[in-house]
């Protein structure tokens, strides 16, 4: 089982419960939306439409949380690449670099500078071809309308990746993705554990070796050592001596090469045009909107 950070004793979050309860019935909340006010109301609940509020019985609330769905689904493009939390396995985290920077570090000159448009290109296509990144968020880029970025940064996002894509703020210095997905490999590889069982215990081999011998020349060894393998396309297996005659390349210069092959990769099937017909009109509203008033 994944450790869990535990904030509140268990009477604590009866207590909080309690209280939640107690303001939704009594105070209430706002809900700007017609439609959802209809089901609040089909439901139960008490609503003030001109007020845009809804007040919600401890019943109601109990009823409707027994039916609600233990799962968040984090929607790729396609169903294959929906990120199911929690995961089917306790063991299976899902995974995501660190991003929301608004500069970027540049692979080939290791300047950090302004991120741009292109460099949010390259995030998408990058995080599209690695394996062991599930799904991402967003750079903010200084070359769009500052208010709404975010809005025309993620509908760039979502035509150049089938991956999910998180929207929030965050920081990081994007010349490491190539390398997180490097450890996640290995550390995806070491939560699923090791299998149990006559077959690896081998106890008829141990016997066979013997105190004084050795395992690898064994068939048994050749079967199974690639099970324990921890992947990665960038650490260097060579021996020391071979490792300096090459002239002792960097795990930093491996992921720069990379990244640059990453880039060639072919890009993902295009959204249908009446999606990104819409995805057009939603940036070209916030652009008009939030920029307007902000400024």
């Amino acid at each position: 089982m994944l450790p869990h950070l535990k904030v509140l004793e268990p009477e604590q979050l009866d207590q909080v419960h309690a209280a939640s309860l107690a303001i939704l019935e009594s105070t209430g909340l706002v809900v700007a939306h017609e439609a959802t006010l209809d089901l609040i109301e089909e439901a139960g609940g008490r609503i003030d439409r001109n007020a845009q509020r809804a007040w919600l019985p401890p019943e109601l609330v109990m009823r409707q949380l027994a039916r609600a769905e233990r799962r968040i689904i984090l929607g790729g493009r396609t169903p294959e690449r929906d990120i199911v939390l929690p995961g089917a396995a306790a063991n299976r985290p899902a995974t995501r670099p660190i991003t929301g920077p608004d500069r970027w570090l540049d692979h080939r000159t290791e300047e950090a500078r302004p991120a741009s448009t292109q460099d949010l290109l390259d995030w998408a296509q990058v995080i599209e071809e690695l394996p062991h990144l599930d799904f991402t968020g967003l750079i903010l880029t200084h070359d769009m309308p500052p208010y709404s970025r975010d809005i025309a940064g993620t509908a760039l996002m979502l035509q150049h990746t089938t991956k999910h894509v998180h929207t929030d703020p965050h920081s990081a210095e994007a010349a490491r993705l190539v390398m997180d997905d490097e450890w996640l490999a290995s550390e995806k590889r070491m939560r699923r554990g090791m299998a149990v069982d006559a077959e690896r215990l081998a106890v008829d081999v141990f016997r066979e070796v013997g105190p004084r011998g050795q395992f690898l020349a064994t068939d048994h060894t050749a079967r199974h050592c690639r099970s324990l393998y921890l992947p990665g396309n960038l650490r260097d297996r060579q021996s020391r001596p071979a490792w300096e005659a090459a002239g002792r390349p960097s795990l930093r210069k491996a992921a720069r090469e990379r990244l640059e092959s990453l880039l060639l990769a072919p890009p993902p099937e295009p959204l249908p045009p009446e999606v990104v017909a819409e995805l057009d009109r939603i940036v070209r509203h916030a652009t008009q909107t939030l920029d307007h008033v902000e400024s």
